[in-house]
């Protein structure tokens, strides 16, 4: 290893380094149910900026972005959805997805609580710094 390339990786190093300390909250990320047990409110469905379906968690000066993850949920009257990872709800027949996933019912949410801010944790992705 000669001089040079050793400077080199030295100066790399120390750039990653400041690069890092000016932009903390570029990488910020938090989970939902940590936020929620902090006090965070959650805000109804919604869309983020990048049409990211998901819920705003508000509090003490700050807001995180949280993606709903896609799944199942109840939509009521017998009858079930799917939400893909655009935020696309697709209908489904609630009697022919529990047949052929071999269960009588499964763990989903109901849309009205997903729409009115009440998600669970695990019906919660990434949560992100929104500001």
């Amino acid at each position: 290893m000669n001089i040079s390339s050793l400077k080199n990786g030295i100066l790399f190093s120390a750039c990653v380094a400041i690069s890092i300390a000016m932009f903390p909250q570029a990488s910020s990320a938090a989970s939902y149910k940590k936020l929620v047990s902090q006090g965070y409110k959650t805000s109804k469905l919604t869309r983020s900026r990048s049409g990211s379906m998901g819920w705003f968690v508000s509090g003490r000066d700050k807001k995180y972005f949280c993606k709903m993850r896609g799944g199942s949920v109840y939509i009521g009257g017998g009858k079930m959805g799917i939400y893909t990872s655009a935020g696309r709800l697709i209908p489904i027949d609630r009697d022919a997805y529990h047949s052929k996933q071999g269960v009588k019912k499964t763990d989903a949410p109901q849309l009205k609580d997903l729409k009115a801010g009440r998600p669970r944790p695990q019906d919660v992705g990434a949560c992100s710094f929104a500001g």
